[in-house]
């Protein structure tokens, strides 16, 4: 730095005081540390803060994309609509050869699934369209009841009703049949499982006016309808991936295969099920999961996304660094005076102009953290809900695990022959704890063996006895069609008195979902029930076995077995508690000291039937109380607590944070000033001094010049501007005067160039002369780079090209000979195109070589064509073993030359796009029957026109020959 740059007092390395030293650590802490930090934490806090609300929006998608995927998770669903849909086709199609191509593809798609009958409008079954399974005419017979059954007056046809129930392997006509277009389970069973069917009275004659299918489980394709589903989505969607883990099959195997290409998937989401979560989070991609309810989850993912590109970021990031350590070095070696350079001044401006209205922001910042805490207790409260509520989902999963263990049982059971031999079968229901009872019911309503875990009421036993023998009628009744097909309603008006609940007692339900667990109620006793059967080999139901789980004890096990899991979790540390609907179902404490809370949360909530929360404070610590009644634990409020400190903590880390910031902007305010007037006041004024003696034209006049910086120079530039501007005049005048100054007319042929340059001196070169023998010879020339240098490279051409003698060698000899003088001549590397022909005007002949330059255009006139003169070789002056060749064309009357420099077609409009050959060749074709004068000026005008004030990429020089026609 140069002594007149260094302030008063100045802060050199020699005479260092600590006062100066001061200076310069305050120095790097306001220039250097504070933007970088500044700049560092708001990126990252807004990158964050939109990432997370990008997400959040992002799952409220996952999760209406898991509902839509959970509702088309059925087999029975997906075939029920391809019937439908078929069945609408056929009914509008009026050649029964198209009729039975449609069916033949639906049979196709689902072979042995289903079977199908059509029939006309008397109910009577197309033969060609339907299946044989069984007979035409008691098949149309039972379509008729079954149309009668639903419709207003629903009337009652016994005979035909039992053929349909014999169809159907139904004990007692459903009420759900009734629906037509609505897909019916019969039954928990591999034959006829599902019925779907309809009737249009509207249909034209001779066409299928309804339909009846049955549909058979044991040929349904395991996940069919929802992969298809998967792969409908994930084709139509651009972001979001959908897909199927099966966890009940090793090895794992996903669907799409694609999702096992994903790193850290299976890690994130087991995580996530550890957390009681059902988002999870990877290094690449967020998503969510929906357990299914058979086995399995269903999974959507999608990247996570980003607010700023990564290229920002790490340019933020480069940024800092180099600034950081660019203005410490700077400071550290040439004190607070930045070293010269304006930037850094600025900066320290800019710094100071936002200082008064940051201190605004920082003191409006402690009211916006009083907001921001009430939106972390409420963040809070939502990841508490979703823990519990997910907890609370998974109950489900637990029945259906003690279901798959009484299948197994009963599995084992039917492959033996007599009672003594399944009794050791049943006896293994003992080991398991968590089945209450267990009843096995012969025909006569006897129960032949029992488990009893707790002790079962004597109208329980006989209320399952009753139900077992009812039920096994009705098993046995359904396989075979006589009067007795419907059973006395006044039983089930009986077991509708004595089972509590929503809809009463339904038989007909309870034959439907024979395997699986349901939920019926004794009196004021909740529990799981199952009902199932074991046949002999004549397929008759011998031994109907009920098992029964207390709910409320079972939900009591549930909480107890898996509370720990729920209390361990790694980013929120939780304290469970449940409490028990009555006293006997007892109560899950794990924090007895909050005994009283519990019982309190616990009664608003029964009394509410609603989840609640509360903020206790005890001292100076407050916990938050979150009470969940879930969907599923029907008898017990799980309660989950969490200390506030760590939201209090980071409240009141903000708050200092918020007044350090608020002193340094205070800090920073004050140094920045000490340096305004040191470093820009003076040479400002100065500046404007000097600009108006210059306005003045007062030439004598001297700028004081203060230093090495962009101020300083421009003194200096000022100072020069008037001298600089002369020597610069001079120069484009001799550069101007080496380009020809009138056109030239040989033998018909006229010739006429111009040239812009886009600085003062230009690269661009032209010339034309006529020689002896009727000849003409023109060239036109691009210099590498422009100024004096390009000039000068101009004015050796000149010299080459136009020397009389020179005229007369040959254009190769003379390329090759321009090229050896400027390898041997020019130290620094210059190069130069050039284009060079000749012609002679008797026999119309062009010569031309080309040597890197443009392609010039030829325009024909006899077809008002334009073509390229394309010819490969190296520029002048960058190769010594370059190779020229010479070609030859002839020139016919009405025929035009262009040649031209990069500037024409490199130049771009405000859209960024450059002319290109295409549209330079457009131009020259519209003009180019016009004389070479009027060519050259329109070219220019459409290039004006085209570019729109935009400055040109290059120098611009155009040169026209034209043949009179």
């Amino acid at each position: 730095m140069e002594p007149n740059a260094m302030p008063a007092g100045g802060s050199g390395a020699d005479g260092l005081t600590l006062w100066g030293l001061l200076r310069r650590l305050l120095g790097i802490l306001v220039f250097a540390v504070f933007p970088v930090l500044t700049g560092q934490v708001s990126v990252r806090h807004v990158e964050q803060l939109q990432v997370e609300k990008e997400i959040a929006q992002q799952r409220l998608r996952h999760e209406r994309l898991l509902a839509r995927l959970s509702a088309a998770d059925s087999e029975g669903g997906m075939i029920s609509r391809s019937v439908i849909r078929s069945f609408d086709a056929v009914r509008a199609m009026a050649r029964p050869a198209a009729q039975r191509r449609q069916l033949a593809r639906l049979r196709r798609l689902f072979p042995g699934v289903f079977d199908l009958y059509l029939f006309d409008a008397d109910s009577r079954v197309i033969p060609g369209l339907s299946d044989r399974r069984h007979p035409g005419r008691a098949t149309g017979m039972a379509f008729q009841a079954l149309r009668d059954f639903a419709g207003p007056d629903k009337k009652y046809d016994r005979g035909a009703m039992g053929i349909l129930q014999q169809m159907l392997s139904m004990p007692t006509p459903l009420e759900a049949i009734r629906a037509s277009r609505q897909l019916v389970k019969l039954a928990e069973r591999d034959r006829e499982g599902f019925v779907v069917w309809d009737f249009q009275a509207d249909t034209p004659p001779g066409r299928p006016a309804g339909f009846l299918a049955i549909l058979h489980p044991e040929r349904f394709t395991p996940d069919r309808a929802l992969r298809g589903s998967i792969r409908w989505l994930n084709r139509r969607l651009r972001h979001t991936q959908t897909g199927l883990y099966d966890f009940g099959e090793l090895p794992i195997k996903p669907f799409p295969r694609s999702l096992d290409r994903i790193a850290d998937l299976r890690s994130s989401m087991v995580k996530a099920m550890s957390q009681y979560d059902r988002h999870f989070r990877g290094p690449t991609f967020h998503g969510s999961f929906l357990t299914r309810p058979a086995r399995g989850v269903i999974v959507a993912l999608t990247p996570l996304p980003r607010f700023f590109p990564h290229g920002f970021l790490l340019a933020v990031h480069l940024a800092s660094a180099v600034w950081l350590l660019w203005v410490t070095w700077h400071l550290l070696r040439y004190g607070e005076s930045f070293g010269g350079r304006i930037p850094t001044k600025l900066t320290a401006l800019f710094l100071f102009a936002i200082g008064t209205p940051s201190l605004v922001l920082l003191i409006g910042g402690y009211y916006a953290l009083q907001d921001h805490g009430t939106v972390m207790l409420q963040t809070l409260e939502n990841q508490i809900r979703d823990k519990l509520r997910d907890f609370d989902e998974r109950l489900p999963s637990q029945v259906a695990k003690v279901e798959a263990r009484v299948a197994a049982r009963i599995r084992e059971a039917r492959q033996l022959a007599t009672l003594d031999e399944q009794k050791p079968v049943f006896e293994k229901f003992k080991a398991d704890k968590t089945i209450d009872s267990v009843f096995v019911i012969d025909p006569a309503g006897k129960i032949v063996f029992m488990v009893y875990q707790r002790g079962a009421s004597s109208r329980q036993t006989k209320f399952m006895a009753m139900l077992g023998k009812e039920l096994l009628s009705r098993l046995n009744k359904s396989m075979k069609v006589d009067s007795g097909a419907m059973m006395i309603q006044a039983t089930e008006d009986l077991m509708t008195t004595l089972v509590g609940g929503p809809g009463g007692f339904d038989l007909e339900l309870i034959s439907r979902n024979m395997g699986h667990f349901m939920t019926l109620t004794l009196g004021a006793e909740s529990s799981f029930v199952l009902f199932d059967a074991l046949y002999n080999r004549e397929g008759q139901a011998t031994l109907a076995l009920v098992a029964v789980i207390h709910r409320g004890i079972f939900e009591r096990q549930y909480i107890e077995q898996h509370v720990g899991n729920l209390m361990r979790q790694p980013d929120l540390p939780l304290a469970i508690n449940a409490v028990g609907e009555v006293n006997f179902l007892g109560r899950v404490i794990t924090t007895p000291e909050c005994r009283p809370t519990i019982e309190r949360l616990s009664r608003e909530v029964w009394a509410s039937r609603s989840s609640t929360r509360m903020i206790i404070a005890s001292g100076t610590e407050e916990t938050f109380w979150y009470a969940h009644r879930g969907t599923n634990l029907l008898h017990f409020v799980v309660m989950a607590t969490a200390t506030t400190a760590p939201l209090t903590a980071h409240l009141h880390l903000l708050w200092w944070l918020l007044l350090g910031l608020a002193l340094l902007v205070f800090l920073s305010t004050w140094f920045i000033g000490t340096l305004l007037s040191d470093q820009f006041l003076r040479p400002i004024a100065d500046l404007t001094s000097g600009v108006h003696s210059i306005e003045r034209r007062e030439f004598r006049t001297l700028i004081p010049v203060h230093g090495n910086d962009e101020l300083g120079e421009l003194s200096t530039l000022l100072n020069t501007v008037l001298e600089g501007m002369k020597d610069l005049a001079v120069a484009r005048i001799v550069q101007e005067s080496l380009f020809p100054s009138q056109p030239v007319a040989v033998n018909g042929y006229r010739i006429w160039g111009r040239s812009r340059a886009m600085t003062d001196i230009g690269g661009d070169y032209f010339d034309y002369f006529a020689l002896p023998d009727d000849r003409l010879m023109g060239l036109v020339g691009d210099v590498s780079g422009h100024g004096v240098s390009a000039a000068l490279v101009m004015g050796m051409a000149k010299s080459t090209f136009a020397n009389p003698d020179n005229a007369q060698r040959g254009m190769k000899e003379l390329l090759l000979s321009f090229n050896r003088f400027l390898l041997a001549n020019i130290k620094a590397k210059k190069m130069m195109t050039l284009f060079l022909f000749t012609i002679d005007t008797r026999t119309h002949q062009m010569s031309y070589a080309n040597a890197g330059h443009n392609y010039p255009f030829l325009f024909r006139a006899r077809y008002a064509g334009v073509q390229c003169l394309e010819q490969t070789s190296f520029p002048v002056g960058i190769r010594a073993r370059a190779q020229y060749a010479v070609a030859e064309e002839r020139i016919d009357p009405g025929d035009g030359l262009l040649l031209y420099t990069d500037g024409l077609i490199e130049s771009a409009n405000t859209a960024g796009e450059a002319a290109g050959y295409e549209t330079a060749r457009d131009w020259f074709r519209e003009v180019a029957p016009l004389d070479p004068h009027q060519v050259v000026d329109r070219l220019f005008q459409q290039f004006d026109a085209y570019t729109a004030g935009m400055p040109p990429a290059d120098d611009i020089s155009v040169i026209c020959l034209k043949r009179e026609a």
